[in-house]
């Protein structure tokens, strides 16, 4: 698998996370109580709803200066004869230009999708799309300017050290951790294998110093369990190098087990690679069946097929999708909702509809920029809107989701959607 077409992800590179503000912390603290209910939307027209025509343009509102290029010519000049702080450089000064330029392009809530990648976050974007890389193994979450510990991978460097669920991270090699995005945190817990990270941690009221020695980290990107009455669970995390031989050898297992229908779940699936993105929905599309379409700036329009058959594609299918569902886990789910393969669950998608290709520069650094938008097997933009489902049901499904744990049938039984997913089943409307 290559860069070259990338959809991009939060990628879980030895420590990893999710931020959210005050806001999330309540909702994350109250009671999954649902309401399911039956999507407005036709299912002719219902899977994708077309982006609008301000969602695909950037910063239309932003000013734009009249002779621009003179102008920044002063304004350097400015900014070099009169700031009031000397001794910034051409580089940090042209840096910045830079990074103003991509702010101008195509944008989407919550993911900063076109961007510079220095050489240590290229490194850790390839390692990340691998599924194996050094690190501590945890996930970690910000709740406003509180990081504490989500998971901790059972057997890896972090759990060898000692540390916990829930433990709260307080600095990171005697830096505070204030005023640091989950990227950054992660960046600065990640490194070679072999090298030590001090982490000053809060347990209750004990405060310590935890000195923990990164180590190779492999993630399973594909998960599942048999539900009953006979149906598989499958969970995909990111789509990785790995992720559909992990698939594969999962359904096998599922359909061996007696499964004669499958739940998959794509809630908080970022996406990852194009093309495995649409050897996902392979899997479950009957052969010659349109998975995406995928077009440039010029009009070039490049369509993908279902081409493979396999045992899944002729079982019933539940989609679960949520507002973390993005970009390719996008079109799998449209792709099997236009082609009436899947019932789709849960609650509208990200709406992140453009494809991305990593560009080498010539100083070691890359260019993650989006190059195309994809389309709907019914020819629709999925960017701004998203995937609406057929069943709106509110949850955060947090009790069934796990970075690293197999899915547990006991949590999925509590968890609101995949409840109504069975429901759906049993009552034969899929």
């Amino acid at each position: 698998m290559s860069l070259s077409k990338l959809l991009p992800c939060l990628l879980l590179l030895g420590a990893c996370g999710t931020q959210e503000g005050d806001q999330g912390a309540a909702r994350a603290k109250q009671n999954s109580a649902v309401s399911s209910r039956r999507a407005p939307e036709d299912r002719n027209s219902r899977s994708v709803v077309a982006a609008t025509p301000a969602a695909r343009v950037a910063a239309s509102s932003a000013p734009t200066v009249p002779g621009a290029e003179q102008t920044f010519a002063e304004v350097l000049r400015l900014i070099e004869t009169q700031y009031v702080d000397s001794g910034l450089s051409r580089d940090q000064l042209w840096s910045g230009a830079i990074e103003g330029m991509l702010d101008r392009l195509v944008k989407t809530p919550g993911i900063k999708v076109n961007t510079l990648l220095d050489p240590a976050r290229l490194s850790e974007m390839k390692a990340g799309l691998k599924g194996s890389f050094s690190g501590i193994g945890v996930v970690i979450k910000k709740f406003g300017e509180v990081v504490f510990v989500a998971e901790v991978l059972p057997g890896g460097p972090a759990d060898r050290a000692g540390l916990r669920k829930d433990d709260r991270m307080l600095e990171i090699d005697g830096k505070t951790v204030k005023g640091l995005d989950i990227s950054q945190m992660v960046q600065r817990i990640r490194g070679p294998g072999g090298t030590t990270v001090k982490l000053f941690v809060q347990r209750e009221t004990r405060e310590w110093t935890l000195p923990v020695v990164r180590g190779q980290v492999t993630l399973d990107a594909v998960s599942g369990a048999l539900l009953p009455p006979s149906v598989g669970y499958i969970r995909i995390t990111s789509f990785k190098e790995t992720s559909l031989p992990q698939l594969d050898q999962l359904v096998d297992r599922l359909t061996r087990q007696g499964a004669r229908a499958m739940v998959l779940d794509l809630r908080g699936c970022p996406g990852g690679l194009l093309d495995v993105s649409i050897g996902v929905a392979d899997r479950f599309l009957p052969p010659g069946q349109r998975v995406v379409s995928i077009r440039r700036r010029d009009g070039r329009e490049q369509v993908h097929t279902a081409r493979a058959d396999n045992p899944a594609d002729r079982l019933p299918v539940i989609v679960l999708v949520g507002k973390g569902t993005a970009s390719g886990a996008e079109i799998v789910a449209a792709a099997l909702a236009d082609n009436d393969r899947a019932t789709v669950i849960g609650q509208r998608t990200l709406g992140k509809g453009t494809v991305e290709e990593i560009l080498q520069l010539g100083n070691s650094w890359a260019l993650k920029l989006s190059v195309a938008r994809f389309y709907s097997p019914r020819g629709q933009a999925l960017q701004g809107r998203g995937v609406v489902p057929d069943f709106a049901v509110v949850a955060d499904g947090a009790a069934a989701r796990s970075y690293f744990a197999a899915p547990d049938p006991a949590a999925l039984a509590r968890d609101p959607q995949v409840t109504a997913a069975l429901e759906v089943l049993r009552l034969g409307k899929r």
